[in-house]
């Protein structure tokens, strides 16, 4: 635990590259199991992906991400609005 939050969650903040970063997010949303804990380690992660995902080529992408968002919304947020509603 102690390795993947010092080597992976920075990740999630910034890559060196786009196709980096999001590939770390596909890899993180084929398995879709967001528990509280992941939910509390990546909330600000999840945030900041919004505008990053939006540019994503990758449709498969951005559903799987969506989903994953979603999840974390409706289950882990105790008051999700509106900081974790992007604005348009």
């Amino acid at each position: 635990e102690r390795w993947a939050r010092q080597n992976l969650l920075p990740l999630f903040e910034k890559c060196a590259n786009k196709n980096d970063y999001y590939a770390i997010w596909s890899g993180f949303l084929q398995w879709q199991q967001i528990t509280p804990d992941i939910a509390e380690l990546l909330k600000s992660s999840f945030l900041k992906a919004v505008e990053q995902i939006k540019s994503c080529p990758d449709a498969q992408l951005c559903g799987k991400f969506i989903e994953g968002y979603t999840t974390m919304l409706i289950y882990f947020a105790p008051n999700p609005m509106p900081k974790t509603t992007p604005k348009t």
